[in-house]
């Protein structure tokens, strides 16, 4: 995984980057004696099961079973490949990376991926130009004007402007040895439908670069500045391998910091509603690129908000945007803040969870114009005054239906019921199905079984990651875990047990990587070998087997037992093919063959009843016995 950054340079980073100062920046640890808990951040939970150890320099949710060393948090938690989180950690910390190595380009993936990018910057870099610099911008810079955008936001936000022209940015790529083709792929031009050439795919356009949550030019969004016959207003690029619109948000990269701070997030539709935001320095602040919200933007939020507070328009169309997406917003992981009566006392209760609430600006007003026309207080005003998501849902519903008519009582709660089923705490469901109650009149028992019919039958979310992750208890799995614990023994179990021994697949990946680091001492960090692991659920289970408590039975007795174990399951493996050979030679009458598997099982057979464990070698050097921990 970190073959193509010089594994001195990662000590160095790591040696330079303590995980629990590093966690303890985005998560507020408590603990002492260098292990520390926090709620996990990948997952809903009432009691602490995010564990971070300073001695190990690891870190472990025994709720959702995540692990991994410094490296591995910063990848999860900001949303970056590897590469991303090393740059970013090695600048923290102050180590150079190589030249070459800055943005590694290892794999034909992360080559094209950085082609891409290269592209994109490259076109905001042109389009910012021209909105500043050039006659051509005038109209732009006018357009913005008008808007009350001011210069700072123009360079914060690298705002440009694509020409009316039909090929300024084709030359101007062409000039930089971009080829037609490679610029068509990431969007910025299009070929022409007879197959002759390429043309600007953004022209007389305000433009808006799309930037990753680490602040890299992912795409682009053009608004257009005068109307024309069939065109869109607003125009995005393409997706592409870098770009998945359903799954980033604009200004991510700029507001994560105040998000963290606040707790919470506001998010707004357009481009124009969070630089006005920003300008008015509400900086907790993120806008969709032009969809539904989706699962994708509920989970990126959830790292770094415990509240999510939809501000829209107040009229109908900002009433549709705010309901678009609740299906993600209302699944079992994620929970709302229930009515403000019940709030108080069951707050923590509800930590770790993402919460929503709704704010319906004033009709005529956009976040844009509200936070112009009315100020900065006027609108944090209105965010203190939110309403819960699912209250907002039960009144905006109810609007579109008569409740004074049976008809329209049942689609009203045929409507609702598979959202609130969706709510994992009991308390909300219930106070949600006596909401549904007051307002239609219909039997509680009849809501009741509506209500929990769907949920019958679901595994849990701490089922389901247990089975995934961690295979059951049994010799393969205690081996593995000594191993970790007591590194000086990986060259004694090498020389016993071959890999292939052990069967459940992470099990057999993670000892072929011991084997593999481990030098005759047996001495390798934790941190090092997680490095080595490009599988997730390996490196969840190697975090998990390092800080499980362990027997006080002697480390070499439990060693050996398990290494007899294994011996004794292959020996039966072999023996059970020698009776099947023997049961067909029988019934061929092939004899002598029968014969010869007949003094090979009785041999094997010898072998197994005469291997005790005193039987195995032992390793001789002084102090091979020992049992205390490794770090």
């Amino acid at each position: 995984m970190a073959d193509h950054i010089p594994q001195d340079i990662l000590e160095e980073i790591r040696r330079r980057s303590d995980i629990v100062d590093v966690i303890s920046e985005y998560l507020p640890l408590k603990g002492s004696s260098g292990n520390y808990k926090a709620l996990c951040p990948f997952h809903s939970e009432k009691t602490p099961s995010f564990t971070v150890t300073r001695q190990k320099q690891i870190f472990h949710c025994f709720g959702c079973g995540v692990g991994g060393n410094v490296f591995h948090f910063i990848m999860k938690y900001e949303h970056m490949s590897f590469p991303e989180a090393v740059t970013s950690m090695a600048k923290r910390a102050g180590v150079m990376l190589p030249k070459s190595r800055s943005h590694p380009a290892s794999t034909a993936l992360e080559t094209h991926k950085e082609q891409l990018y290269g592209m994109n910057e490259m076109a905001a870099e042109y389009f910012h130009k021209l909105l500043l610099d050039t006659p051509q911008g005038e109209m732009a810079r006018t357009y913005l004007h008008t808007r009350g955008i001011e210069a700072r936001s123009i360079e914060r936000f690298q705002l440009g402007y694509a020409p009316k022209g039909w090929d300024g940015l084709l030359r101007y790529g062409m000039e930089r040895e971009l080829q037609p083709q490679m610029l068509a792929e990431v969007g910025l031009v299009k070929a022409r439908d007879e197959g002759r050439g390429f043309y600007d795919r953004f022209r007389n356009r305000l433009m808006f670069p799309i930037c990753n949550p680490i602040g890299r030019v992912v795409a682009l969004g053009g608004r257009l500045l005068e109307p024309l016959p069939e065109a869109p207003k607003y125009l995005n690029s393409p997706e592409t391998t870098i770009y998945k619109k359903g799954t980033l948000l604009y200004g991510l990269h700029l507001a994560k910091q105040s998000i963290r701070a606040e707790g919470r997030v506001l998010i707004v539709e357009g481009y124009l509603d969070l630089i006005s935001l920003f300008q008015a320095e509400i900086e907790h602040v993120v806008a969709t690129l032009g969809t539904a919200l989706t699962q994708s933007h509920v989970q990126l939020l959830k790292a770094y908000a415990k509240e999510a507070i939809l501000v829209f328009d107040g009229d109908t169309a900002g009433r549709s945007a705010a309901l678009r997406g609740k299906e993600y917003f209302l699944q079992g992981h994620v929970r709302y803040f229930l009515p403000s009566a019940h709030v108080s006392s069951l707050q923590g209760a509800l930590d770790g969870d993402l919460h929503a609430k709704v704010v319906l600006l004033p009709p005529g007003h956009d976040p844009d114009t509200f936070v112009q026309a009315e100020g900065r207080d006027a609108l944090l005003a209105q965010v203190r005054e939110a309403q819960p998501f699912v209250e907002f849902l039960l009144d905006a519903e109810a609007e579109g239906h008569d409740l004074n008519s049976v008809q329209g009582k049942l689609t009203y709660v045929r409507k609702l019921l598979p959202l609130i089923v969706n709510l994992a705490n009991q308390v909300e469901r219930t106070a949600y199905l006596s909401e549904l109650v007051k307002r239609t009149g219909i039997a509680p028992s009849a809501l009741a079984d509506e209500l929990h019919t769907p949920r019958k039958g679901k595994p849990s979310v701490e089922h389901a990651a247990a089975t995934l992750y961690f295979p059951s208890l049994g010799p393969e799995r205690l081996l593995v875990q000594l191993l970790l614990t007591q590194r000086s023994w990986i060259p004694y179990a090498r020389a016993l047990l071959p890999c292939d021994t052990v069967v459940e697949p992470n099990l057999r990946s993670i000892l072929q990587a011991l084997y593999l680091l481990a030098p005759d001492s047996g001495e390798i960090e934790v941190a090092t070998l997680l490095e080595r692991l490009a599988d997730e659920p390996q490196r969840d289970l190697v975090t998990r087997l390092v800080l499980e408590p362990l027997s006080d039975e002697a480390v070499q007795q439990q060693i050996d037992d398990c290494l007899a174990a294994l011996q004794r399951r292959g020996i039966e493996a072999q023996l059970k093919g020698l009776k099947e050979g023997m049961h067909e030679a029988e019934q061929q009458g092939d004899m002598g063959r029968l014969a010869n598997l007949q003094r090979q099982f009785a041999g094997l057979r010898r072998t197994l009843i005469k291997r005790p464990r005193a039987a195995l070698q032992h390793p001789e050097r002084p102090g091979a016995l020992g049992g205390d921990p490794q770090t």
